[in-house]
């Protein structure tokens, strides 16, 4: 199942962008993104991405913890999540996830942040991203 899940992100065009650390202040998840996707990194201005949450222990993938969609920068959508991490936002998901970010991260999982750039359309002078 491991393996199958590795094959898929690999010939999907998935590739590692950051991790999920907890912040040694708060105890929150907060998103540690490489370098090229924050600053002024290669990537930082791209619009369109499907990511993914990834629990991985002992250098194997686990399961596949969140799969989402960042129709403008990835900085930008992992910044919404932290709100959601801190109970800023209307939704209680957010709140949900942080728990269990924590516990996976406590628990000696390392949570690795795949994305890929995601095929966009234009209608009506607005862009739109496909997921696909």
């Amino acid at each position: 199942m491991h393996q199958i899940i590795t094959d898929n992100f690999s010939r999907y065009g998935f590739h590692i962008v950051g991790t999920i650390e907890l912040d040694s202040a708060s105890g929150l998840p907060r998103f540690v993104l490489d370098p090229d996707y924050r600053g002024r990194g290669a990537h930082t201005k791209k619009h369109g991405w499907v990511y993914a949450w990834v629990r991985e222990s002992g250098g194997q993938i686990q399961d596949v913890c969140y799969i989402g969609k960042a129709g403008q920068t990835l900085r930008k959508r992992f910044r919404e999540h932290t709100g959601g991490f801190r109970g800023t936002s209307k939704s209680k998901k957010g709140l949900n996830n942080s728990s269990r970010l924590q516990h996976c991260i406590q628990s000696g999982s390392r949570i690795v942040l795949y994305a890929r750039h995601s095929a966009m359309i234009t209608v009506n002078d607005d862009s739109i991203v496909t997921g696909k």
